[in-house]
């Protein structure tokens, strides 16, 4: 009696195997789900893995400007610290558009990536390069044919302009090295390789400090050394940069490929970094604004003290934002 009870009962519920296993997968996946999100040590370790790098090559970038103004400082004096400030202007302008190609690039190829796109991530980082280089070529020649009005825009007077000339002017010539160093470390950062965008960070400003201490001290070239330096220096990183990206190590090559035309996919690099282009344009007009009334009020004195404090400022506001990316024990 109970053995036909047992399989009347085993009749009516068969057993589902592959019920079964649906439900102890679905169960696993919730547990480790829950276990992802409830595990804060872990999202510590990957916030300090991802940020940590990225703001250990902000506090270098903000290390080699004061080394400028110390040996310019030093070899030059006041006016040439005034020179720098008011150039800090203008470089700030080609900083605001390499940021723009390189974070709007950037943005565009992760999501490539993640879905599995390679050859568009690749067609897009080839845009962003050769989009940046067109703008920094245009920028640079228009601003060396326009230099003394440009010039008195950033608050020039007599005194500074012939030292504005030789830092900004070196600068300029300059512009599609330094701007494709963003743009370059900026898509290593796209794939995950942050360590590779510190250590390119690390080399191109490493390179600028050592030929810093050559050119205005030892060699007396003063605030066109301390140009010399920076062009080389970025030219270095962005050259470490494209080793990386050109070898078998990257999740993408940079070329050109098939894929959208030119511009429209330049155009929408431009929308993704736009946001951060109006930021740093913003930080290039209040510098402007202030080093003009400095000039008003004041004199070349008090534009060479706005320079060191503003360069102060930004260092220790980077050693500042480095602690929340330690774990806590």
């Amino acid at each position: 009696m109970w053995e036909s009870l047992f399989s009347s009962i085993i009749h009516a519920y068969p057993y589902d195997e592959a019920g079964e296993r649906m439900y102890k997968e679905d169960q696993r996946e919730r547990k480790n789900s829950q276990q992802i999100l409830l595990d804060d040590r872990r999202v510590i370790r990957l916030l300090a893995k991802l940020s940590l790098p990225a703001m250990i090559g902000l506090l270098v970038n903000t290390l080699y400007t004061m080394v400028d103004m110390l040996f310019v400082g030093r070899s030059v004096g006041p006016v040439g610290l005034a020179a720098l400030g008011i150039s800090m202007g203008g470089y700030l302008i080609l900083t605001a558009t390499a940021l723009m190609m390189g974070i709007g690039g950037a943005s565009l190829v992760s999501r490539q990536l993640g879905a599995g796109e390679k050859e568009a991530a690749g067609r897009t980082a080839s845009v962003s390069v050769g989009g940046m280089l067109l703008i920094s070529v245009t920028l640079g020649v228009m601003g060396l044919l326009f230099f003394p009005q440009l010039a008195s825009m950033l608050g020039s007077d007599a005194e500074t302009y012939p030292l504005v000339r030789s830092y900004l002017g070196v600068l300029l010539a300059g512009s599609p090295l330094i701007t494709l160093s963003t743009v370059l470390n900026a898509l290593l950062r796209s794939q995950g390789k942050v360590k590779a965008s510190m250590v390119a960070s690390i080399i191109g400003n490493g390179c600028n400090i050592l030929l810093d201490f050559l050119l205005i001290i030892v060699l007396d070239w003063g605030v066109m050394g301390a140009a010399v330096a920076t062009v080389v220096g970025q030219s270095s990183s962005a050259l470490f940069a494209f080793y990386i990206l050109s070898s078998r190590r990257s999740a993408f090559s940079i070329r050109k490929g098939e894929g959208a035309p030119f511009f429209q996919l330049f155009g929408r690099i431009a929308s993704l970094g736009s946001p951060t282009l109006v930021r740093q344009l913003g930080t290039s007009v209040v510098t402007i604004v202030v080093n003009r009334s400095l000039l008003l009020y004041g004199d070349t004195l008090a534009i060479a003290a706005y320079g060191v404090i503003w360069t102060l400022l930004m260092f220790f506001n980077n050693v500042h934002n480095l602690s929340p990316t330690f774990p806590k024990s």
